[in-house]
């Protein structure tokens, strides 16, 4: 049956519950797996960044083309061509994975960033959406998770 696991206890009924106790403190521990999964998370907004947001799977949230206003105010300072979000690469930049035993993220203390992600003042929208749709995040950290349980009971 699915999801099922079995232990021998060949020695002792002490020697069982350790093995038992020892299994349990192994899955409890997922510190490491949201290191891993912050990770993931930070490469696929590198990945993101590289691709000018044309990584998203819905097609609402990639990222529009630059305004021409804004092309020509870059060409002006010798940064157009390039890519969108990408003048200083301060804010590429600024995204680090981080990670505690109840969660894993991926921060960027930029202080211009949220307002690309989330939005601004006024009920501005957000202007290009940085990180992985929900849907996309859980197909990247699953088998993160998956794996953690599976070795953690073996």
């Amino acid at each position: 049956m699915a999801g099922m696991f079995t232990i021998k206890a060949t020695k002792s009924f002490r020697e069982a519950r350790s093995a038992i106790n020892s299994k349990r403190a192994k899955l409890a521990d997922f510190k490491g797996v949201h290191l891993k999964a912050a990770t993931e998370i930070f490469k696929w907004v590198q990945r993101n960044f590289r691709a000018q947001g044309n990584m998203h799977d819905d097609f609402m949230l990639r990222w529009p083309d630059l305004a021409g206003s804004t092309k020509r105010q870059r060409a002006k300072i010798g940064k157009w061509p390039g890519q969108i979000l990408a003048v200083s690469g301060i804010m590429m930049g600024g995204f680090v994975p981080t990670a505690t035993a109840s969660k894993g993220k991926v921060e960027n203390a930029t202080p211009y960033a949220r307002y690309h992600e989330f939005g601004g003042k006024n009920r501005r929208p957000p202007k290009r959406k940085m990180f992985p749709s929900e849907r996309q995040a859980r197909v990247i950290v699953y088998p993160l998770f998956k794996t953690h349980v599976n070795v953690s009971i073996k």
